[in-house]
């Protein structure tokens, strides 16, 4: 497997929301099985026994994990003030939007990515 292949089968873990990720084993892209009005891609048949052995499903990262992500990053944030803000966010309501909403105001996004990945 190829690093890029690997950092595409992260991306998709860790950012996927749609439960509908599948890696294909004979193309090895990423598919999404959206609906066609979604995506213009047509659905993946499940009718078609083939198809259940080319398609591996792509877990998904729990709200559990991905909250303890967070958690974390702003535990190792070596700016007291920054890292309060992002506890702040996390304690609030919609913790997740306003995590993301407090790291683009104090400018630490790309910080954020990195670790993450």
């Amino acid at each position: 497997m190829n690093l890029n292949l690997l950092d595409q089968l992260i991306d998709t873990y860790l950012l996927n929301d749609m439960d509908e990720a599948y890696y294909d084993v004979k193309e090895k892209p990423i598919v999404y099985d959206w609906e066609d009005d979604e995506t213009a891609e047509s659905e993946i048949d499940w009718d078609d026994e083939e198809n259940c052995e080319r398609y591996e499903l792509i877990p998904l990262i729990s709200t559990f994990e991905s909250f303890r992500l967070m958690e974390q990053f702003a535990d190792s944030v070596d700016d007291d003030r920054k890292s309060n803000m992002l506890f702040q966010a996390l304690r609030k309501s919609k913790p997740f939007r306003r995590f993301k909403d407090t790291l683009l105001e104090l400018g630490i996004r790309d910080e954020w990515f990195a670790l993450e990945y």
